[in-house]
């Protein structure tokens, strides 16, 4: 019988089957993101819905200064222009939370489990450009292609394993 070799695939719906359902999934890959992030970056630190987040799911620096986010959206199979409006309600939820709390936000992360279809993916690159011009803030995207890669690099590779 042959042997696979190299280490398992990466697919995100393994949140949804840990958990039992997509909610669940959502959670769990929450969790996975910040311990993702923490795993290259300093103090990162999660916040707890009372009753809101102040649209930062993660993030690592100072509430009184300058922050990064960390913003998860659980959106599977793919994402897609129906998408759009949960981004831009995410990162205009965490500009004004910044805003009303005196931080700010310099360094925005969306992470999703899933590639774009070509539609959003035109729609990001235009809104991303758009808002990081409006607000003086640089806007990354960690999503399948990219969440995958980190999970595969040494720093990740704990986290991949959990």
């Amino acid at each position: 019988m042959p042997v696979a070799a190299g280490v398992p695939p990466i697919h995100f719906g393994v949140h949804e089957l840990r958990s039992g359902n997509a909610d669940g999934g959502r959670a769990d890959f929450e969790q996975m993101l910040a311990q993702l992030a923490s795993a290259t970056n300093p103090n990162v630190r999660m916040i707890a819905v009372n009753p809101g987040d102040w649209g930062i799911d993660a993030f690592a620096g100072d509430l009184g200064g300058a922050i990064t986010v960390w913003q998860s959206k659980y959106f599977m199979p793919k994402t897609t222009t129906n998408h759009s409006q949960q981004i831009r309600e995410s990162l205009t939820n965490a500009l004004k939370a910044a805003s009303a709390n005196g931080h700010t936000i310099k360094l925005w992360i969306l992470c999703i489990p899933s590639s774009m279809d070509g539609p959003a993916a035109k729609w990001w690159d235009g809104w991303k450009k758009r808002k990081e011009r409006d607000h003086g803030l640089v806007i990354e995207l960690w999503d399948e292609t990219t969440l995958v890669k980190k999970l595969q690099s040494p720093e990740g590779d704990q986290v991949r394993r959990a």
